[in-house]
């Protein structure tokens, strides 16, 4: 071993110098794997790597050794093992992992804000471009692609390209305002024209500034750019009918007057001896001046005479178009007027006679439709918090949910966190439930929309909710959900009450089945004027076939299973329907041969009535026995004191006869005898 091997290196595990296989094996005894790399060296013959980690009070260190064999006629006789610190090495691959991490985390978070971007300039119609002055090349955001008119990528930009596609007037004054931009390092600002691919030409408006070195020196052009065509269209739509109302005659003047929608008027600006503006006066107006402005016989008056209490601020803006000769667009509220004004100015004529000519439009009631859009969007928001909904969106390929604050008081989370991965939602699910996920994700990737109902248990309590949503995707991307919106909504209350209710309706069920007592539910149905009311049965529980002997009864009527039922008892039904107050019976069914006693109550339905009744033939029929034992018992002691005092036979025959005549209160009674064939009536 030479100075530069680790002591421990040379060293056996037990501390003897000079065992072979210790001094091969770098920082202690020899482990499985360095003997294994040193078996294929005497295997194959050939050079093998052996990598360690030691643990020292300072840190882990990182040794690699290379087994190299020297061979002595055609075999090995020495191998040589070489090491090296390698710490230094492995630090800087983990710092560079390290910076690895970082820079994904940064270019996923440059991707959100490039998606920003890209979405604002769609939105604003603005693009955005680099050009490194050295190489020219550049780079054009998606936006500025846009803005020619191609898709973004669509071609490769370059200064040729662009002044090929500018309209030729532009190329060269765009060449001379970056020029100076770059020689003075100043922000510049132009305007250039360009061609679409279908020929149409649109006016792009610039903004940019020069990006120096160390040096001082010019390096690179940053720039923003916007469509504004349709605003200079309208500009030279006011500057042309500018021109003509200068240009033409009074009669073009007057048609021009008199056909547009637009308030129109020349004003004459006022100025005091300090130059101020303090009034103006109205020099001509077009006949849709009165309906937009509300202002009568202005013509010849100031603006003074006409509302004195006009705010200051009108005078200020026509003020200053009268001394610039700058056009000015204003939208703004007159309070005395109690309207609101879109107004175009611009100078006319010499500047000494200090004019302005003003086109206008009273937008108070597209100011009421926005307020009106603001109060209801805020009644919405209202809404959803007071409905206790959770809105989400999700950006699909990202998996990130971001919801509003009762989304997650919902999950049991911390508003605060504002995002959500879609492992950590199904992480909060049901353990029984989290396959619904699977489901949603291919409701959305198949249809584009999905309904699902989870339960989630929240982390803050431990409580098991159950929920429902709903979601769509809002934008795709190459055929795929990109960006969904969805709403949650708490259903654990109603869950709750449903599976109270099928418990009631469980122990319901149970009674309903169970019991003694016959129940029926009926309703009343419609019948001829002079037939007599019908009744069907809706449910019928077991007992009630027990006790009427009517088996199959539900969807049958009274008249059908019991043809000639007592009339009375569909009375009484009939006045519990009318009446919606219960009642109680005890009647017999001559057809079914029973006694039964019956409580008939409304049910919550009108025309349906609750049946619950038992059978009391038993009793009946024992009290009408008792009834007969005990009438037979009065009329034989009846008949014993009209016997006693009487020993003739006629006398017995005439106290017999007369006492069975008042006992059962006949008419007439016979006693006779019978003889043979023969009957002889011998009392009556």
């Amino acid at each position: 071993t030479n100075k530069a091997l680790p002591p421990a290196a040379a060293t056996s595990a037990d501390g003897a110098p000079g065992d072979p296989s210790a001094a091969l094996a770098p920082l202690g005894h020899p482990t499985g794997a360095y003997r294994a790399a040193l078996q294929r060296v005497f295997d194959t013959g050939q050079p093998q790597e052996y990598y360690r980690t030691v643990d020292t009070p300072q840190g882990e260190v990182y040794y690699q050794t290379l087994l190299v064999p020297e061979l002595c006629d055609g075999s090995i006789d020495t191998v040589l093992a070489i090491t090296h610190d390698i710490t230094a090495l492995k630090q800087a691959e983990q710092a560079l992992r390290a910076e690895h991490q970082h820079v994904r985390e940064a270019q996923a978070q440059q991707a959100a804000t490039d998606s920003l971007l890209r979405r604002t300039e769609a939105v604003a119609r603005t693009g955005s471009y680099e050009l490194e002055l050295a190489t020219e090349h550049f780079q054009f955001s998606d936006g500025l692609f846009r803005l020619f008119g191609e898709a973004p990528g669509a071609f490769f930009p370059t200064l040729s390209f662009i002044a090929a596609r500018s309209y030729p007037a532009d190329v060269a004054t765009g060449q001379q305002v970056l020029a100076q931009a770059i020689a003075d390092g100043q922000p510049y600002h132009y305007q250039r024209r360009i061609y679409w691919p279908d020929g149409q030409l649109r006016t792009l408006e610039a903004h940019g500034q020069v990006e120096c070195d160390a040096l001082g020196q010019p390096v690179k052009l940053l720039g923003l750019l916007q469509d504004v065509t349709e605003r200079e269209q309208a500009a030279q739509e006011l500057s042309r009918v500018k021109d003509e109302l200068t240009q033409r005659a009074n009669q073009d003047y007057t048609t021009l007057y008199n056909s547009i929608d637009e308030g129109f008027c020349v004003l004459e600006v006022l100025f005091d001896e300090a130059q101020k503006p303090f009034d103006y006066r109205y020099l001509n107006v077009n006949p849709a001046f009165e309906k937009q402005s509300g202002l009568r016989g202005a013509v010849g008056k100031t603006l003074r005479e006409l509302v004195p209490t006009v705010e200051p601020f009108w005078l200020e803006v026509y003020g200053g178009v009268a001394c610039s000769g700058i056009p000015a667009r204003v939208e703004s509220h007159v309070e005395p007027l109690g309207r609101w004004f879109d107004v175009n100015a611009f100078a006319i004529g010499l500047p000494p006679h200090r004019r302005v000519a003003v086109l206008f439009e009273d937008i108070t009631e597209r100011k009421r439709t926005e307020e009106a859009l603001r109060t209801s969007d805020t009644h919405l928001r209202q809404a959803v918090a007071l409905a206790h909904l959770g809105i989400c969106h999700w950006d699909y390929q990202a998996d990130r949910m971001r919801g509003n604050d009762e989304r997650f008081l919902m999950l049991g989370l911390s508003p605060g966190q504002e995002v959500l991965t879609g492992a950590q939602v199904v992480a909060l699910t049901h353990p029984d439930d989290r396959e619904t996920w699977a489901s949603i994700r291919q409701q959305l990737e198949t249809q584009g929309e999905f309904q699902a109902s989870y339960r989630i248990v929240r982390p803050n309590d431990g409580a098991v909710r159950w929920l429902s949503e709903v979601g769509r995707v809002v934008e795709w991307q190459q055929e795929k959900p990109a960006h969904i919106s969805s709403v949650l909504l708490d259903l654990t209350a109603d869950h709750e009450a449903a599976e109270a209710l099928r418990q009631s309706e469980a122990r319901y069920r149970s009674l309903f089945m169970n019991m003694e007592q016959g129940f029926c539910l009926i309703e009343k149905v419609a019948t001829a004027p002079h037939e007599p009311s019908d009744y069907r049965f809706l449910a019928a529980n077991p007992a009630f076939v027990q006790h009427t002997g009517l088996a199959d009864a539900v969807g049958h009527t009274i008249q059908q299973l019991v043809p000639g039922a007592e009339l009375h008892i569909l009375a009484v039904y009939d006045e519990v329907v009318a009446s919606g107050e219960p009642r109680q019976l005890e009647e017999y069914v001559a057809a079914l041969d029973i006694w039964l006693a019956a409580a008939v109550a409304p049910a919550e339905q009108p025309g349906r009535l609750a049946v619950l009744f038992s059978n009391v033939s038993e009793r009946r029929r024992a009290e009408q026995t008792l009834r007969e034992s005990e009438s037979r018992q009065a009329y034989l002691l009846a008949l014993s004191d009209a016997l006693g005092p009487v020993v003739a036979a006629l006398e017995i025959q005439a106290a017999v006869t007369h006492t069975v005549l008042h006992h059962f209160q006949a008419d007439r009674c016979y006693y006779g005898e019978i003889d043979g064939d023969t009957a002889i009536i011998r009392q009556d």
